[in-house]
């Protein structure tokens, strides 16, 4: 590093580090004056004032909200009562078929294999059902 006569490294390097902080600057002014300038408000709204617009909005989101949340809620308990109504249909059928299967109203001595096999065929004939209903 060439010093020039009467000024120390140091003093050299604290003008250094001084001109690149005010380049620095100058940089980072020259970014925010290229940057679009935001419009307020009540620039973008023909005539109504900022509080009004906002108030508006804010108003519209909340029914949004409310309605959004209110169609989940529906869903979900759609979706509940088919399921429930699924699983009664499912026990009251697997139930039919131990008492088809008892002598004398018994269905205790049923064999495994047999349910399994009653079980295996349902499952397969749900899903060949709904096979056919992706064609329909």
């Amino acid at each position: 590093m060439n010093v020039p006569q009467g000024q120390t490294w140091k003093a050299q390097l604290n003008q250094n580090q001084t001109t690149g902080q005010v380049l620095g600057q100058t940089q980072a002014q020259s970014q925010q004056s290229q940057a679009p300038q935001q419009l307020l408000p009540s620039q973008l709204i023909g005539g109504q004032t900022s509080e009004t617009h906002i108030s508006q909005l804010k108003d519209s989101f909340i029914q949004s909200a409310n309605t959004l949340t209110a169609f989940y809620k529906q869903s979900c308990n759609a979706f509940n009562l088919a399921y429930q109504q699924g699983k009664q249909d499912a026990f009251e059928e697997v139930f039919l078929w131990f008492i088809s299967q008892g002598q004398d109203s018994s269905f205790k001595h049923v064999q495994a294999s047999q349910f399994m096999q009653f079980m295996k065929d349902r499952m397969d004939s749900q899903s060949n059902q709904s096979l056919y209903a992706n064609y329909a």
